[in-house]
């Protein structure tokens, strides 16, 4: 039985969920149950959720969903970037004027104000 804290934490969630704003969806082809990756915006953050690949004996893999802030999600762009300016050149060239930022416009880019996001209702 659920606890009057965890029963209105599930409400919340479930609130939380149904306004969300699809931002990002990424499924691996050609399998049952594939593997995938979904972003969402919530009132108060982005939710990720995760799928692993289908077990050895053809069962759903597991699934998993986080929730960062707005300060989370900033952190993790830029980190994101970092990593893509020194690790994928050649994915940043083959992009080059698509989505690449320079190591100049990202250091031009300020922390975000502390609004909530607003998912599309």
């Amino acid at each position: 039985m659920l606890s009057a804290s965890t029963s209105s934490t599930a409400a919340k969630t479930a609130r939380s969920r149904a306004h969300a704003r699809h931002l990002y969806a990424f499924t691996a082809p050609g399998c049952t149950y594939p593997p995938f990756i979904s972003l969402n915006a919530v009132e108060d953050g982005v939710e990720f959720t995760v799928r692993s690949p289908a077990t050895s004996d053809g069962k759903c893999g597991d699934t998993a969903t986080i929730k960062l802030s707005r300060e989370e999600i900033f952190r993790l762009v830029l980190s994101l970037h970092v990593v893509y300016d020194r690790e994928f050149k050649d994915v940043r060239e083959a992009l080059a004027g698509s989505y690449a930022l320079s190591a100049e416009a990202l250091s031009k880019i300020k922390e975000p104000e502390k609004k909530p996001i607003t998912p599309a209702g």
